[in-house]
């Protein structure tokens, strides 16, 4: 037997709105905020993937190719106030040598206060030579740095 037109979408309206509500739930609990914003340096380095995590749960995924010369905001959103960690996790290849990659996994942890907001900024930099270096004299450096600097914002 259907269900009643009129029952049925409201059916599928409340199942449309279930990926919202954690979220929802989450401002309406909470004041306290964070706010993730990623850098990359490196003229050489290509991205090839690029997550953000917190408490363990990805909150970003980059794109293909991404990079944020500039900075990017890749999370922003209200928090439980209290510690949190900040985990990132970061694949990129060298562009004088796609054989030349590296890989990195790093965990911070950060105290976002009660009611305020917690501005974090992730500096992704590489200053690796294996690329050009090792090929030529069989001695070369990965140099792949991840910064976290977290500032309090009213």
């Amino acid at each position: 037997v259907a269900p009643p037109r009129g029952e049925f979408a409201r059916l599928l309206g409340d199942m449309a709105a279930v990926p919202s509500r954690p979220a929802a739930l989450t401002t309406t609990l909470f004041k306290s905020k964070l706010r993730v914003v990623v850098q990359t340096e490196g003229d050489d380095a290509r991205i090839t993937k690029l997550v953000v995590t917190l408490d363990d749960g990805v909150v970003y995924a980059a794109p293909a190719q991404f990079s944020a010369e500039d900075g990017k905001i890749v999370y922003e959103h209200a928090v439980a106030p209290g510690h949190h960690v900040v985990g990132v996790e970061v694949e990129r290849y060298d562009a004088r040598g796609r054989e030349y990659k590296t890989w990195q996994a790093s965990k911070l942890s950060v105290v976002v206060p009660e009611s305020k907001l917690l501005l974090t900024e992730v500096e992704i930099e590489d200053d690796s030579d294996m690329a050009v270096d090792f090929p030529d004299d069989q001695d070369g450096e990965y140099e792949l740095t991840v910064r976290l600097r977290a500032r309090v914002e009213d």
